[in-house]
């Protein structure tokens, strides 16, 4: 940094900013540099990697048979980072060919270290220490890992050798002779005395150069069944450290040598059981007990199901035990659960609270690594699977099996794929490899099991059987397929002018990525009341425990007389207030009269009469849905279901403890609560001020040209469509288009619009050409943000690219709406014409109006956030 230039410095405070900055970009190099068998710390490499072929190893020693028996050597090594020596950092930074001044920042900031001692109630004096690496210190650990990968080297180095004997989990699989995360080591080789002390001499070589302590009590050497107890005696006296029959956990994770039983995961319900014991339910609220279950309880056993599946038993106490504390109740004394599990397990947008059901999350978990094994993964894992069990076969192939004698973890991993199969479908490229009746491409299921076929002529065929001149042969879809289906399939994103092969892609995500997020929601069908808006209630600004009670007055589970004859807890269904002979929920919240009362003190006078004629749920629908204004720019369903809490509270003050809790002035009540709420909430929000601005259409510069183009779709039908212009510098029209694409959604659409104004411009021979869209998320895919090649608009996107190569002088930006006019026009015409394009050479008459107010830089007022503001 040049410090003679004043506008380069910066302040001090910031001077240990730009320190790390430059260190953290050691991260980059760390998955170059570091062997596939060290996990930590180095990107795109997980924990799991390095659990997965521990227990594959333990399978392999469970099931050995004959003379050859094999060892593993799990270390611990003591103070691992207060022990590192200066001097061997130094060493292998250079070696690692790290420039100079990089080296020298680094050891300045390992070695300029000043410690204080807490004594007797004082600090000592300062003093510097001689070696180690300060713990929490964001370089310290991949200062570890690059000083580690040195033993690594060295084992390397014996195996390449022939001295070092490693384990292979089958014979053409890889051999692993360690596994590292971290300071967690531990070593593999044949169990003889010979292969004891190779493992030593490689081990004390590194110690003495490190300066790392090995502590042999707390090491310990597991040898395989099949191993001779003297071997194995002699094996642990040359090694140092005691011999067990059981490797005990690693990263962990029990080692497993027998089958799963729920003594084997005990300890996850006792994490659990310890947490919530520690919290007393009977002082939170239902929100508050759900965040609790979903921020912590639910997270405990993540971990173990993401390689692991766990007992049933398991799963059905861990869900017991937060279903128990959800509900306030106690293994002495239950209480009444409101609804059941399952339906309070769902996701939040198909009706539920979101919390985790154990057994569909395990599963969801373990399809995650089937993905990957899917995605050809590069770790050792993959490769020791891959050589082991699949085969060259795919992880998705039906006749892939395991044996009753494979270990757990693979009998996880394809239990996990049982689920993976149901949401893997094929993004089309080329369209010659997906068979367009077999294969999962553009629905759910296969297009053979649809009852829109008409005709199979060749029920082999591919897709690309379909494509005629960079669209679809309309006539062929006819015949094969009733008119609707034809309507989805002609707006699939196929990629008629791109080379992009067909990929398996997973259909529940909008980039084609899998998520163990949407693969849990797949146990789960759509509600079956699709005419109420889930999503929408937890999106409110209300408090969290009315969120819960609207979701429980939404379900029909709110605690009515009517609800507790069902469920035998009394023979009265009668309202407790005014006697009414049936108690329902809308009874209560509404048509009581001491409800009704305190409503009317609520309502503005010309709602009054609409509001106690609506039925219950379009009721509670609309006013908690409600984008109305009360007063004071109060929204209306915040008074709304505060007012349906108050009147709730004060009808259980009645009833139960015969105490007229309702105050003569209701409505300041409410009104009270509302405003100390309201007042909170956007305090604490952020609002992104918006100013009002002017907007027109601004041409492009002499000499180039400008295409507008935009996608629409009808909410209520789900058609969509495309429509763009080509014009000039001087706004005059050069060439037209709208395109029918049948049904689907809208960022298809405008992709679509995109590809086909490129092809116009291409055929114009049209040149130094300036691309406007108002679809934010189409030009981010465009500028290739966030697209891989699993993205079900990759190959449509590609297409895009290629014509773009093939146009001098192309560029894409977003405008706003207001600037697209006569694009937009064109697109919402295109519902009136017929599947298809249709090019116009001259202006419709139609789009006059629109073309004019362009020309007279006829301007459009819109609310824009003031940092959107140039």
């Amino acid at each position: 940094m040049n410090f003679l230039v004043f506008s380069r410095a910066i302040p001090p405070e910031l001077c240990s900013v730009e320190i790390l900055a430059d260190i953290f970009r050691l991260r980059r190099i760390l998955p170059h540099i570091i062997s596939p068998i060290q996990v930590s710390f180095v990107p795109g490499r997980q924990i799991t990697d390095n659990i997965l072929i521990a227990q594959e190893l333990m399978h392999k020693f469970k099931l050995s048979k004959g003379n050859k028996g094999f060892m593993a050597w799990k270390i611990d090594l003591s103070k691992a980072y207060d022990r590192l020596n200066w001097k061997f950092v130094e060493h292998v930074l250079v070696e690692l060919g790290l420039p100079c001044p990089i080296t020298k920042l680094i050891l300045c900031c390992v070695s300029t270290v000043r410690y204080q001692i807490y004594m007797n109630g004082e600090l000592t004096d300062q003093f510097l220490p001689k070696n180690g690496i300060r713990q929490g210190d964001p370089l310290s650990p991949y200062l570890f890992v690059m000083c580690i990968e040195k033993l690594s080297h060295l084992i390397e180095d014996s195996v390449k050798k022939g001295v070092w004997k490693p384990v292979k989990s089958s014979q053409s699989g890889p051999a692993v002779s360690h596994l590292f995360f971290a300071d967690d080591l531990v070593l593999f080789a044949e169990a003889n005395s010979t292969q004891a002390r190779v493992l030593k001499s490689c081990l004390e070589r590194f110690c003495n150069a490190s300066g790392q302590t090995v502590n042999y009590d707390k090491s310990v050497v597991f040898c395989s069944p099949n191993t001779r107890k003297e071997t194995a005696k002699e094996v642990s006296l040359i090694c140092g450290s005691p011999l067990t029959e059981d490797l005990g956990k690693y990263l962990g994770m029990p080692m497993l040598h027998s089958r799963i039983t729920k003594l084997t995961y005990g300890s996850l319900i006792d994490k659990v059981h310890k947490r919530l014991a520690s919290w007393k339910s009977k002082f939170l609220t239902l929100a508050s007990r759900a965040t609790l279950i979903q921020a912590v309880t639910s997270a405990v056993p993540i971990y173990a199901m993401q390689t692991s599946k766990l007992p049933i038993s398991v799963g059905q106490e861990l869900d017991k035990l937060n279903r128990n504390f959800f509900w306030g109740g106690s293994e002495k004394k239950l209480k009444i659960h409101l609804c059941q599990w399952d339906l309070a397990c769902r996701p939040k947008h198909k009706g539920g609270l979101g919390f985790k059901k154990t057994t569909a999350m395990n599963k969801a978990l373990l399809a995650k690594v089937g993905w990957r094994l899917h995605q050809n993964d590069k770790g050792l894992w993959a490769k020791i699977y891959e050589s082991k069990y699949l085969k060259g076969k795919s992880v998705l192939d039906s006749s892939l099996m395991f044996r009753q004698d494979c270990p757990t973890t693979w009998k996880g991993v394809m239990y996990g794929v049982e689920l993976l199969r149901q949401g893997v479908g094929w993004r089309v490229g080329k369209g010659d490899t997906t068979k367009f009746w077999k294969d999962s491409w553009l629905i759910d299921e296969r297009l053979l099991k649809h009852d829109g076929v008409l005709h199979i002529e060749d029920i082999d065929c591919s897709v690309s059987n379909f494509f005629k001149d960079e669209w679809w042969d309309l006539d062929k879809l006819r015949r094969a397929l009733t008119e609707d289906l034809v309507q989805h399939v002609v707006n699939y994103p196929v990629g008629f002018a791109s080379n992009l092969q067909d990929c398996q892609i997973w259909k529940g995500t909008a980039n084609g990525v899998f998520s163990v997020k949407t693969a849990y929601n797949m146990f789960f069908k759509d509600p079956s009341w699709p005419d109420y808006s889930f999503s929408s209630l937890w999106k409110l600004k209300i408090p969290p425990k009315l969120k819960i009670f609207a979701w429980l007055i939404a379900q029909g589970k709110i605690l009515s007389n009517e609800q507790r004859v069902r469920r035998q807890l009394t023979l009265d269904a009668s309202c407790g207030v005014c006697e009414w002979p049936i108690e329902t929920t809308l009874h209560i919240l509404r048509d009581c009269y001491k409800a009704r009362d305190i409503w009317n003190t609520v309502l503005m006078p010309r709602h009054q009469g609409h509001f106690f004629q609506m039925d219950f749920l379009p009721w509670f629908q609309t006013n908690l849905l409600s984008q109305a204004v009360w007063c004071s720019n109060i929204p209306w369903c915040l008074v709304f279901i505060f007012t349906c809490w108050y009147v709730w509270k004060w009808r259980n003050h009645q009833v139960f403890q015969g105490d007229d809790d309702v105050s003569p002035y209701p409505k300041q009540l409410i009104v009270r609560a509302v405003h100390e709420w309201f007042k909170a909430s956007h305090v604490l929000s952020r609002h992104n001020h918006k100013v009002q601005v002017d907007l027109k259409w601004e041409p492009p510069i002499s000499g180039q040209f400008k295409l507008n183009v935009d996608g629409s779709r009808r909410n209520g039908s789900g058609h969509i469509g495309a429509g763009g212009v080509i014009r000039n510098s001087s706004g005059d029209w050069i060439s037209g288009f709208a395109v029918n694409l049948g049904k689907g959604q809208i960022l298809e659409a405008e992709i679509w619009g995109l590809f086909f104004g490129l092809k116009l411009a291409m055929d114009k021979e049209i040149n130094n050409l300036v691309v406007e869209l108002d679809s934010a998320l189409a030009v981010q895919l465009i500028q290739k943000q966030g697209l891989t090649d699993v993205h079900p608009l990759a190959a449509l996107v590609a297409s895009c690219w290629e014509l773009m190569h093939k146009i001098n002088c192309c560029s894409v930006y977003q405008t706003y709406r207001e600037k697209n006019s006569v694009a937009d026009c064109l697109a919402t015409w295109s519902y009136n014409l017929d599947l298809g394009l249709y090019i116009f050479v001259d202006a419709p008459a139609w789009i006059g109006p629109s073309l004019i107010e362009d020309l007279l830089r006829f301007t459009r007022s819109r609310l824009v956030p003031t940092d959107l503001l140039v």
